[in-house]
């Protein structure tokens, strides 16, 4: 996946590739082997969370269908959940060891990482970008608490990455003299459509985001398709709209992938608690809206946030209480959402807490509480982890605004910020848990917290070969990157 130019080769990018990969995997499986076994005692067969052990119970039962009935009882969702699907599947060659699930996780990981690989080099040498995405790839810590279980984030962390480095292909050869359907131009077409696959595989709501922001890209390309015709004539032109429809196309064939029966009962589930919240969480109409869309934000607002008050007063099967240790890292929770108005005002607060959450105050006093195997699973990291991880983001932030401001070509920067805060929006609205939220914004926060560093990286390199000024004035911030 390195872009064209690069001085990566194929041999040494494929060399970096298993490298990490044997990495991850052996990471993962010394996670599941000893660390697990030492800090949560009450896991069941390395088993940690209740989610992990769910996917496990569907993916056993799926496998013993697929045994009596052949490959036709295999289903893609089975109650709506893909890991329990590709684990199952998995378990009928190896059996019901979840350990096998490490195969698909280490992959899913490395691929993702390599994709930010990809977008690091955009900026840098590439001895700099292995060394600012080390982190990513070598990461015991979240390994060992999420990574190396049955999960949907290692399928959201491979295809948000891949997703963004495929746009950012595209915008990128969009601008480029070369045929419409070149061999570059169907390989960014599939790094899009891959990844907005396993995003959605896992977490088909994000399918309408997943679009528009594609529909936001497909407008900027179509802008530069004007500029285009007025440099190029008519010729230009014709390359250019191919390119368009081949993207329009491609945008139309990732809405089918949210459609299924689970999904449909899914919404009419969603649909029917949020009338029954109507009493205490009312929602008015808002009539220069289409009702479509109200009723979309309506359901975020309510429905989301309603589930997380009912769970603070939930009691899980094995009897374990999570209200005190859900209340220390609930945000917001009381805030009320009556319509779209309150949606618009909220914005800003909503920014600040999909970015900087936990707060620097937090970092100290969140504490884990309850028993300790719900503790490890789940209100993950640790304070001082959290507190160091933050502290570098904040960091990183404003080397990330020294880019936007000194980088003259910031067309691969806005595709990462709108992509990331897309998401990461999303996320603070309909997740008022600062610890389900940083689970599930995390390849969207990695992304930010890795170019803020890339363009310290790259302010570093520049200054120390003092081009640091025609750094600042180029047309492409990755020529000098190339030459590193």
């Amino acid at each position: 996946m390195p872009r064209e130019g690069s001085l990566l080769s194929g041999k040494r990018w494929a060399v970096i590739f298993f490298m990490a990969l044997f990495g991850t995997a052996s990471i993962m499986m010394l996670c599941r082997e000893v660390f697990i076994p030492m800090s949560a005692t009450g896991a069941l067969r390395g088993l940690v969370g209740h989610d992990q052990t769910y996917y496990h119970s569907l993916a056993v039962v799926l496998a013993q269908e697929i045994k009596e009935k052949g490959w036709v009882a295999w289903t893609l969702r089975p109650n709506g959940q893909a890991p329990a699907a590709i684990l199952g599947a998995l378990y009928v060659f190896f059996g019901p060891d979840s350990r096998v699930v490490i195969l698909i996780n280490a992959l899913l990981h490395t691929v993702g990482t390599m994709a930010l690989y990809g977008i690091v080099m955009r900026y840098v040498s590439w001895k700099v970008a292995l060394f600012l995405c080390t982190p990513f790839w070598f990461s015991p810590y979240q390994m060992m608490s999420l990574y190396s279980q049955p999960n949907k984030d290692s399928y959201a962390w491979a295809g948000a990455l891949i997703l963004i480095y495929g746009w950012m292909e595209l915008a990128r050869h969009f601008q480029k003299a070369m045929p419409s359907m070149s061999k570059i131009w169907f390989r960014a077409l599939f790094l899009v459509y891959a990844g907005a696959t396993l995003m959605i595989l896992v977490r088909p709501y994000l399918v309408t985001f997943v679009v528009l922001y594609g529909a936001g890209v497909l407008c900027w390309l179509l802008i530069q398709s004007v500029r285009v015709y007025r440099a190029d004539g008519a010729r230009g032109s014709r390359d250019q709209t191919v390119k368009l429809v081949s993207v329009l196309i491609l945008l139309l064939a990732i809405l089918p992938l949210s459609k299924s029966d689970v999904e449909n009962e899914t919404l009419e589930r969603r649909l029917k608690y949020m009338k029954s919240l109507t009493a205490t969480a009312a929602w008015h109409r808002t009539a220069w809206l289409p009702e479509s869309i109200d009723n979309k934000i309506a359901a975020i607002m309510i429905v989301h946030r309603g589930s997380f008050h009912d769970f603070l007063n939930d009691q899980m099967s094995d009897g374990e209480v999570v209200t005190t240790n859900a209340s220390e890292a609930l945000i917001d929770l009381d805030h009320r959402f009556e319509d779209v108005a309150d949606v618009i005002a909220y914005l800003p607060r909503a920014i600040q807490i999909g970015i900087f959450a936990p707060f620097p105050e937090r970092w100290a006093l969140l504490k884990p509480s309850g028993s300790a195997l719900w503790s490890f699973s789940t209100w993950y990291p640790r304070p001082p982890v959290k507190g160091l991880r933050m502290f570098m983001a904040y960091i990183s932030y404003g080397f990330l605004l020294w880019g936007i401001i000194h980088f003259r070509n910031k067309q691969d920067l806005a595709l990462i910020l709108c992509f990331s805060l897309t998401f990461i929006l999303y996320y603070a609205f309909a997740i008022p848990h600062v610890g389900a939220l940083d689970r599930y914004r995390s390849p969207f926060f990695c992304l930010l917290v890795t170019m803020g560093f890339t363009c310290a990286a790259r302010c570093w390199t520049d200054r120390k070969a003092g081009v640091f000024h025609s750094a600042s004035t180029s047309p492409d911030v990755s020529v000098t990157a190339s030459k590193g």
